[in-house]
């Protein structure tokens, strides 16, 4: 996975009652900015404690996906996030750090047929780590 526009296109495959997105360590571009301002969480509200603490979170519905999307497509990736975290009611869904270059890492509590449909959405395949209670998308 290497395009932030694709993955935010169909990222919900892989929470679809919702949940929350936070987007760590950017280099915000104007129109970043103005995005996070106008639409970000405030902090006590964040969805987990964690390392993730600092950074911007934001509901995942569609208007802010669409609007993330839409950024993807004119600004790279690190004036977007360069770790990014998805988060359940409850728990973590997914962590990608060194956006675009690491694999994406999906929590094993994810039903394999979201996970299959995210990754199949997305034109990349991936595997569950043997030994581990997580899928890695490449």
């Amino acid at each position: 996975m290497r395009d932030l526009e694709v993955f935010f296109s169909h990222v919900r495959c892989l929470c679809p009652e919702g949940g929350s997105l936070v987007l760590a360590e950017s280099s915000w571009s104007a129109e970043g900015r103005e995005f996070v301002s106008s639409r970000a969480l405030p902090v006590e509200e964040h969805p987990l404690p964690g390392e993730f603490d600092a950074a911007p979170s934001f509901l995942m519905t569609e208007e802010n996906l669409s609007l993330l999307t839409a950024m993807a497509s004119r600004h790279a990736s690190p004036e977007l996030a360069i770790h990014l975290a998805v988060h359940s009611d409850t728990a973590a869904v997914l962590e990608w750090y060194d956006v675009p270059d690491d694999p994406i890492t999906v929590s094993a509590k994810v039903p394999e047929r979201h996970v299959a449909e995210f990754a199949a959405s997305c034109g990349v395949g991936f595997h569950w780590r043997a030994g581990e209670s997580e899928a890695a998308l490449p």
